[in-house]
């Protein structure tokens, strides 16, 4: 999965500020936190999750943007790799927060 970090790392961001984090989860316990929010059921299956999180404070218009093009930098970069199993979209930040 290095090649993918790489490819977040090299995504654009609103002035250059790249308001992210990543939070990888590969302990199945807390993975199964994760899958308790909507829609999160594919993650069960999943041995890596990998939770993209973006800092509001740092660039209050553009986060959620920027966050997004990092992980689809991430996507396409573990895709090349063949380590992409499913990208998908479902997990909520909160969750993910006290995991770390």
């Amino acid at each position: 999965m290095g090649e993918g970090f790489g490819g977040a790392k090299l995504a654009p961001s609103a002035g250059n500020i790249q308001p992210w984090h990543f939070i990888v989860v590969t302990n199945a316990e807390k993975g199964e936190k994760l899958v308790k929010a909507p829609f999160a059921g594919f993650l069960r299956e999943a041995p890596v999750v990998i939770v993209g999180c973006g800092n509001q404070r740092a660039s209050p218009r553009w986060f959620m943007v920027d966050v997004a093009i990092a992980m689809q930098n991430m996507v396409l970069a573990a895709t090349a790799e063949g380590d992409l199993r499913h990208a998908g979209s479902a997990a909520s930040m909160r969750r993910a927060q006290k995991l770390s």
